[in-house]
């Protein structure tokens, strides 16, 4: 980072020159003691904001769906992980997963999304997503429900 006095800065800003133009963006103002100030553009400001947020993104360590369904959908559910001999988390896990293939190798072959999905009414339906909120690290599951119930509140 560029080191620029303030009376060369001031200077510049006066003639109307840019500052960006001639030093590195930001550039450090003032005499290299501990009182001197960062000077950036708006572009360079927004990067900055842009980058920061991308890093909260980061911060999320797993998502926590939740549903709601009608008790017999559950106990068919319920009845199929049996079945497999898996539980509730792996077959919701191994559909999930399959279902993603699948829409993946339909567009691969250029079948239009909209045809993957009947038009007509259906029991699955009745399966609606209550809320979808992500668990940061730091935090526990129950920490990031008390949080995302608050956030819709406000």
């Amino acid at each position: 980072m560029d080191l620029l006095s303030k009376d060369d800065f001031l200077k510049l800003i006066d003639e109307g020159q840019n500052v960006f133009g001639h030093f590195s963006d930001p550039v450090r103002i003032g005499d290299g003691a501990s009182n001197d100030m960062i000077c950036m553009s708006v572009e360079q400001y927004d990067k900055l904001n842009k980058d920061l947020d991308s890093a909260a993104v980061s911060d999320i360590r797993y998502y926590v769906l939740e549903l709601s369904m009608p008790v017999e959908i559950r106990d068919q559910l319920e009845d199929l992980a049996r079945k497999l001999e898996m539980t509730m988390d792996e077959l919701f896990a191994a559909s999930l997963k399959n279902f993603i293939d699948y829409v993946n190798e339909c567009q691969a072959k250029n079948v239009p999304l909209e045809h993957l999905f009947p038009e007509e009414s259906s029991d699955s339906d009745e399966i609606k997503v209550i809320r979808c909120f992500p668990v940061h690290r730091g935090e526990t599951q129950a920490q990031a429900r008390k949080n995302a119930l608050q956030s819709k509140h406000e």
